[in-house]
């Protein structure tokens, strides 16, 4: 990976599945946010920050900047979004990914310069593969 930070925010499946493929936070540069009440905290069992995922003090806190990979993988579409724009807003060059609920969303996030991915239709298409297999 490129990027000298990868975040990962949430507490979704998909957000733990990815932290967790991405590798040991203190080993590969990967930071994993989990959503909390403030004040915004480092852990170290497990080594994540827990603050509100939007929250400037919470992104520094995962050491967000320019080069960050940003991964929005709460369960709420909305969450990821105000993410997406506080990552914006805070490190106008870090790379954000947010997930949807909708591919018809899509295009809309795209004309905000956010990068998407839809889990349930990716879930699906390797559902159908399986069968097809």
């Amino acid at each position: 990976m490129s990027r000298s930070t990868a975040i990962v925010v949430g507490d979704s499946p998909i957000a733990r599945q990815v932290a967790r493929a991405l590798g040991h936070p203190t080993d590969a540069g990967v930071v994993w946010v989990q959503p909390a009440q403030p004040p915004a905290c480092w852990c170290e069992q497990p080594a994540a920050v827990r603050g509100l995922p939007y929250d400037p003090d919470t992104l520094h806190l995962a050491r967000l900047g320019p080069d960050s990979l940003v991964l929005a993988l709460t369960d709420d579409e909305i969450v990821n979004f105000i993410i997406a724009v506080a990552v914006q807003r805070l490190a106008p060059s870090a790379r954000v990914i947010a997930a949807i609920d909708s591919a018809e969303r899509a295009h809309t996030w795209a004309s905000l310069g956010v990068q998407t991915v839809d889990p349930v239709q990716l879930t699906a298409l390797a559902i159908l593969r399986q069968l097809t297999a």
